[in-house]
């Protein structure tokens, strides 16, 4: 039988002073089938990575580089929509 996995061990890559965290504050080894798979769940956990380098959670929110909501897009036509049904209801 052959049996394949991946390991992806991530240390923190902060260079600036000291880290203001515990090695064991939170997950740093991940293990899935491929390299892909493993980043995706260091991602979902917090882990940031920006040009080669790996970010534990608590210094990629100190560095600002926390994952940002997306705006909502628009049509345009949801938009003119949203506005008839407003008239609507004042109408009443």
């Amino acid at each position: 039988m052959i049996v394949g996995c991946y390991t992806l061990d991530l240390y923190c890559d902060r260079e600036e002073g000291e880290p203001k965290h515990g090695f064991q504050e939170f997950p740093h080894q991940f293990m899935g089938h491929t390299e892909g798979d493993c980043m995706r769940d260091a991602k979902a956990r917090g882990w940031r990575f920006k040009d080669g380098a790996a970010y534990c959670p608590t210094c990629a929110v100190t560095l600002k580089m926390a994952r940002k909501r997306k705006p909502q897009k628009s049509d345009g036509q949801t938009a003119g929509w949203i506005d008839v049904i407003k008239e609507i209801g004042r109408e009443k």
